[in-house]
């Protein structure tokens, strides 16, 4: 299909010569052929390189991608190692992915440079947010000619608004997207040193053809693999003694009534001698087993039932936060002495982090958390970040961990686990990024991503 505003540039009838149009009007005409199409599918590969770094690597991954305009979408990606793919649909309305090794869930965005690159934005506005063709700037058209898989293509280059070079590969008599090369430099960071990546995906695009239901829809259950559980107690143990100083929210031993400050005595007659041995024997049953745990509360013992319940089912809910607002929160920060709440930091992108002190001190890592985060602080403070710490250890050691490591961020002491509770957190070491409207856009068990998701967010 040939865009319209390239029929009206005809002078007498006669096509202009494919060497005479500009930039802007290839880059509109593409668009254009895109915007009116019907359907489209396509099959195609992303490879990146990564350069100038200590070990330089590449990677590959194959994609197949379905769109049929008021009727549905299907991504599917496989990287380099093979085995189930990821994958994105609609269904009735809803985004829903499979991930490898886990269960299907709703897609709480279409995240992801890969997955881009993959499907043109122009053709998918409605579905989420992603890197537009608009904002390119300094458009021009490279060199004559070129052949891309046996096809006459026009090169055109833009540059993107953080700096990003892009070169596109347009058929010069279909205007669809043949190529595309994006070349980005990565300064100099917290944890690592500058770096350059080279993503190069090609494409097989056909518009305007009829796609069958199936070629919509999403995987078959019975062809994927049953998503990972773990059966799970819900508290967590002080080494010595065995005493339970948290106990998370809806979870097991939550809906049993086990306490906080209970002495863990027994599970179903074995004695525990720490917190090691009860996540032992509760590993050796299944989710959904009824266990007898006896504790010891105000001197005597009690036994309850515990029925075990799926520790990944459980990080789901707090997956299901993504794209949601955040749960508020209001708490004293102890190297502040003054309340911190979410609802103070509006306006601003809020990381927070639920590392204890205990993994801040770490002293095996190359960066420890605290250093981080406040390298992190003060790196991005003047362009509006926040970083808020959350901990449910308890004692006046927490300030001194403040103090000792002169931590630039507010330190809060979560009593009851309250604020944990409500992020569904379940691990020592997950943090949150939050926008400047106050919805979760990201969350992680490590440090991986989180500055560069800053940088975008803070874009």
């Amino acid at each position: 299909m040939v865009a319209t505003f390239i029929v009206a540039a005809c002078a007498g009838g006669r096509a202009k010569s494919p060497s005479v149009y500009s930039a802007e009007e290839i880059l509109r005409s593409m668009i254009a052929t895109y915007g009116s199409a019907s359907s489209y599918e396509d099959h195609g590969t992303s490879d990146q390189k990564f350069t100038s770094m200590a070990v330089p690597h590449a990677t590959h991954a194959d994609f197949d991608t379905a769109f049929s305009r008021g009727t549905g979408f299907r991504h599917e990606d496989r990287d380099e190692w093979g085995g189930s793919p990821t994958i994105t649909w609609m269904e009735r309305g809803k985004l829903l992915s499979y991930r490898r090794g886990g269960a299907i869930d709703h897609a709480p965005g279409l995240g992801g440079p890969r997955f881009y690159s993959a499907v043109p934005r122009i053709l998918l506005s409605a579905l989420g947010h992603g890197d537009g063709l608009s904002d390119l700037k300094n458009l021009r058209v490279e060199g004559g000619a070129e052949i891309i898989d046996g096809h006459s293509c026009w090169r055109v280059v833009g540059v993107r608004p953080w700096g990003e070079e892009l070169s596109l590969w347009i058929d010069q008599q279909t205007h669809v997207l043949r190529r595309t090369v994006a070349r980005q430099h990565y300064p100099v960071g917290i944890e690592r040193g500058a770096f350059d990546v080279e993503t190069t995906t090609s494409y097989q695009p056909i518009l305007n053809v009829t796609i069958p239901a199936a070629r919509l829809a999403g995987p078959d259950a019975s062809t994927l693999s049953p998503p990972r559980t773990e059966p799970w107690l819900g508290v967590d143990l002080a080494d010595n003694p065995t005493r339970v100083v948290r106990v998370l929210g809806a979870g097991p031993a939550d809906l049993a009534a086990v306490l906080p400050g209970d002495e863990v005595i027994s599970l179903d007659g074995i004695a525990i001698t720490d917190g090691r041995a009860l996540v032992g024997l509760v590993r050796q049953r299944s989710v959904g087993a009824i266990v007898v745990l006896v504790v010891k509360r105000a001197g005597a013992e009690q036994a309850l039932r515990v029925e075990l319940g799926d520790r990944w089912a459980y990080r789901r809910r707090q997956r299901d936060l993504i794209d949601k607002p955040a749960p508020p929160f209001i708490a004293t920060a102890v190297n502040l002495g003054s309340p911190t709440s979410l609802a103070s930091l509006a306006g601003h992108l809020v990381v927070l982090d639920f590392t204890p002190p205990t993994f801040v001190r770490c002293e095996n890592c190359e960066t420890p958390e605290g250093t981080f985060m406040n390298k992190l602080q003060e790196k991005y403070a003047a362009r509006g970040l926040r970083v808020v710490s959350v901990s449910t250890e308890t004692g006046s050691g927490l300030l001194k961990v403040a103090i000792d490591l002169g931590l630039n961020y507010p330190l809060i002491q979560d009593d009851g686990a309250r604020i944990s509770n409500s992020y569904f957190v379940d691990s020592p070491m997950t943090t949150f990024v939050i926008d400047k409207a106050g919805i979760v856009r990201f969350i992680t068990g490590g440090r991986n991503g989180i500055e560069a998701l800053v940088e975008h967010l803070l874009e």
